[in-house]
């Protein structure tokens, strides 16, 4: 497989992965969530997924005392893990004048650890990437395409006058055929929307789980380090290297055949954790974004919930082309509208351009108009009516 049919397929992979609906259900965070992390943590784990199966993730170095083969002892020390070079031997590297060892300081005792999750990189990101669009998936099938069923003309820009006339009433006469009848598709997005924050939160600490506890506190490591004066590094483990080494040590028997059991020591690379490190650096930073984004989000959520006048304020802010006479007409509808409504509402904003939404509104007022008029007209028939039995 060449590399241009590899990039190619990479590709492929992604569009398909990162591929939006025409129709839009869901509010901008929403899709920070099923779309932005999903795709890019998806990308990230094809990145790492190819360098670990097509190209060498780790490469060892050591003197063949005892007959071992170089692709054996690669394929031991990736398969059984490694552990951080000896203090004694960065010591030495340290006082090399032309060896630069790229970690600086001296890992502590709690930092030598085994490296074997490093194999399980890419899976792990994957799954990431799959968890992230669970709600989304979840939000499809219990919207049931109700947005769908309004259409995409309205999305269009070039339409005739009366074609766009006709197409305002054909979406004001289809919402007003539901209203009061939306509660429970607002309450399932809300729930959905309120799973998004729960999976980020848990998504942290699950990576920090699977990265032994060294991924909670990460960037703020890093940002320490980075920031900090060099005599302060230099004694000091690298953040990134501590969690991703780049050169450490690894212990194989040899000899085993012949009875006699020999231990060979190896220095290896591992060139996949030049990746690792700022794919997780990445998440890191991002996860702690996103969370606070998603906290505002379900903020915003709660004035929606309890505050009318809030909704109200909202939907103005995409009718301001609207005149001072169209005000009361506005306020009339929209204090009519239950929060599901509201939720309609401002979906067909997103899938309207900003003309046609606000012939649909004046469409909408012109219903109400009618309606009250009608409800009037009733009224002064029975109290007739009421009169003449009299």
């Amino acid at each position: 497989m060449n590399g241009g049919s590899v990039g190619m397929d990479f590709l492929y992979q992604v569009r398909r992965f990162a591929d939006l609906d025409p129709v839009h259900i869901d509010g901008f965070i929403f899709k920070l969530h099923y779309w932005f992390t999903s795709t890019a943590i998806f990308s990230a784990s094809l990145i790492s997924f190819a360098k670990q199966y097509f190209g060498d993730p780790i490469e060892c170095i050591f003197d063949a005392k005892h007959g071992a083969e170089i692709k054996a002892v690669d394929a031991y020390c990736w398969l059984h893990s490694t552990t951080n070079l000896d203090t004694g031997l960065m010591r030495k590297l340290n006082t090399l004048p032309k060896i630069r060892n790229p970690c600086q300081g001296y890992p502590m005792a709690d930092h030598d650890i085994d490296t074997l999750y490093y194999q399980w990189v890419p899976f792990f990101l994957f799954f990431q990437a799959l968890i992230f669009r669970l709600p989304w998936n979840l939000w499809r099938h219990l919207e049931g395409g109700k947005m769908a069923e309004f259409g995409l003309e309205a999305k269009r820009h070039l339409i005739p006058e009366q074609t766009s006339e006709s197409l305002a009433h054909q979406y004001a006469h289809f919402f007003n055929g539901i209203l009061h009848h939306n509660n429970i598709y607002f309450w399932q997005y809300v729930f959905c929307e309120s799973l998004n924050v729960f999976i980020v939160f848990g998504m942290i600490q699950l990576t920090d789980k699977f990265l032994n506890g060294r991924f909670i506190d990460y960037g703020r490591r890093v940002w320490e380090f980075y920031w900090s004066s060099e005599s302060y590094r230099a004694d000091r483990m690298n953040p990134m290297c501590s969690l991703f080494p780049t050169v450490t040590s690894c212990q194989f028997p040899s000899g085993a055949l012949t009875g006699n059991l020999n231990v060979d020591h190896a220095m290896c690379v591992l060139s996949l954790n030049i990746i690792n490190d700022k794919i997780f650096l990445i998440e890191w930073f991002w996860f702690i974004t996103l969370a606070f984004m998603s906290l505002l989000a379900s903020f915003c959520t709660f004035l929606i919930i309890i505050c009318p006048r809030f909704r109200r304020f909202l939907i103005r802010m995409k009718l301001r082309s609207f005149g001072a006479q169209d005000v009361p007409l506005i306020n009339q509808l929209l204090t009519r509208c239950y929060v599901g409504d509201w939720f309609i509402l401002n979906l067909l904003a997103k899938n309207t351009t900003a003309y046609m939404f606000r012939r649909i509104i004046k469409s909408l007022t012109e219903i109400i108009k009618e309606q009250r008029i009608s409800k009037t007209a009733t009224i002064s028939m029975e109290n007739l009516e009421v009169k003449n039995g009299v």
